[in-house]
């Protein structure tokens, strides 16, 4: 332990830091906080033992396509081209949003709103694969789709397209409802909207 005069070199230099990005932020009008103690960590960290107490207490996660994916987990689903992703996700979203499984995969949760943003395929594109000219396939309705939208240039104000894309995802969450994320074919976004003739959002605009 060590009183606030005696606190290490390191320590006073991070504080220094911190209250002189703040005092710049406030030149700027921005508000943040000019506290280097009231910064929430980003660990929380606490005895093995304890862990084991307190997550007794919260709900055991329940599957959504057998034990390949879990509520709460992060999974990515990668293979050759051609090999049926996507129709494997479109899938998967539908099974979760209306509850019911995939068989032989076990579906534990109750059905949840899922929302599929979709880098891959355009609208009309989307339509006509779960059509048969006619027919039209019926989702469930807690099924939301998301694609990009080429001409929104909001995203002229963010020096990293990334930043955009998750503040974008936030929003369709919270608009939507969703418990679930499928994000389909992001890392390839860019060059299909090279293809397309489309400019990248960050092009010809000067960055805040």
């Amino acid at each position: 332990m060590y009183h606030t005069s005696e606190k290490p070199l390191v320590v006073q230099m991070i504080q220094k830091h911190v209250r002189d990005m703040a005092d710049a932020a406030a030149r700027k009008g921005q508000i943040v906080f000019s506290d280097p103690d009231a910064v929430v960590e980003l660990f929380d960290i606490y005895p093995a033992n304890e862990w084991m107490v307190m997550e007794t207490e919260h709900e055991t996660p329940q599957m959504l396509f057998g034990n390949f994916w879990l509520q709460g987990e992060l999974c990515i689903l990668f293979a050759d081209t051609n090999m049926g992703k996507s129709l494997l996700a479109v899938q998967l979203a539908d099974s979760i949003s209306r509850g019911e499984p995939i068989a032989p995969f076990a579906l534990g949760a109750d059905a949840s709103p899922v929302l599929y943003i979709d880098f891959e395929l355009s609208g009309k594109q989307f339509e006509q694969r779960y059509t048969d000219g006619q027919n039209r396939y019926h989702f469930a309705t807690e099924f939301y789709r998301g694609e990009y939208n080429q001409f929104n240039r909001a995203s002229s104000h963010y020096q990293k397209l990334d930043k955009y894309v998750i503040e974008a995802l936030t929003r369709g969450i919270k608009r939507t409802g969703a418990e679930v994320l499928i994000i389909e074919h992001y890392l390839p976004a860019q060059r299909n909207r090279e293809r397309r003739g489309c400019p990248h959002p960050d092009e010809g605009t000067e960055k805040a």
